[in-house]
C-alpha cells in the first residue's frame, strides 16, 4: 500500500514510516507464529496464499479510497462503497440455502454499522494524512478481532497474540508521535 501511495499518489514514504510497518508486520508474525509453526493449522500455506492474494486487492481499494478523499467527502466515499459492496454481495446472499433468523440480521446489521464507522474513520484518516503515515493503525485490526473474539466467543487470547499485539501497539503509537512532532497529521 505504502509503495502504491509513493508511485500513484505522489506521497514521500520516509524510512520512520517503513520502520513502523516492518514492526508491525513483525508483531503480526507473532501472532499468527503459532499456526505457521503447524501447532493449530494444518495447512497453513493455504492461509498464507490466501492473506497474500487479499492484501494487494485491500491495498487498491484503500489507495482508491485515499485517492477520491482529494475531491470527495468520507460520507459520499462510504456510501458508494455500501452500495457497490451490497450489489456485489448481494447474488452470494441469494444463493444461501437459509433464511437468516432475527438474531443473524442483527448481527448482520450490527456488522454493517461498524463496517461502515469504521471506513468512514478511515477515510477521513487519508483526508488528513498520508497513507503512509496511518498504515501501520491498520494492524490494531487484529487487536480488535482479538476483542470481539472474546466477547462473542470466549475465545482467550493467547501469549502470541497478546505479545504481537504489544508489538503492533507499540509501533502504531511510536509512529503516531513521530509524526504528529512532524506535522504529518493535521
Amino acid at each position: 500500500m505504502m509503495i502504491g501511495a509513493s508511485l500513484f499518489l505522489g506521497e514521500r514514504i520516509y524510512a520512520a514510516r517503513w520502520t513502523a510497518v516492518l514492526i508491525a508486520c513483525a508483531g503480526v508474525l507473532i501472532i499468527l507464529w503459532p499456526g505457521l509453526a503447524g501447532e493449530r493449522v494444518d495447512n497453513w500455506w493455504n492461509l498464507l496464499l490466501l492473506l497474500l492474494l487479499a492484501a494487494p486487492i485491500f491495498a487498491v481499494s484503500f489507495l482508491i479510497s485515499k485517492a477520491l478523499t482529494r475531491h470527495d467527502r468520507p460520507e459520499a466515499i462510504g456510501f458508494w462503497l455500501g452500495i457497490m459492496i451490497g450489489t456485489m454481495s448481494l447474488p452470494f446472499a441469494l444463493a444461501g440455502r437459509s433464511r437468516p433468523t432475527a438474531l443473524q440480521w442483527l448481527l448482520l446489521a450490527t456488522c454493517g454499522v461498524v463496517g461502515s464507522t469504521a471506513h468512514y474513520c478511515m477515510t477521513r484518516s487519508y483526508r488528513m494524512a498520508d497513507v503512509g503515515a496511518v498504515q501501520s493503525v491498520r494492524f490494531l485490526d487484529l487487536l480488535w478481532a482479538a476483542l470481539f473474539g472474546y466477547l462473542a466467543f470466549a475465545h482467550t487470547p493467547t501469549l502470541w497474540m497478546l505479545a504481537g499485539g504489544a508489538v503492533i501497539c507499540g509501533a502504531t503509537i511510536w509512529i503516531a508521535q513521530r509524526e504528529a512532532r512532524r506535522g504529518a497529521i493535521a
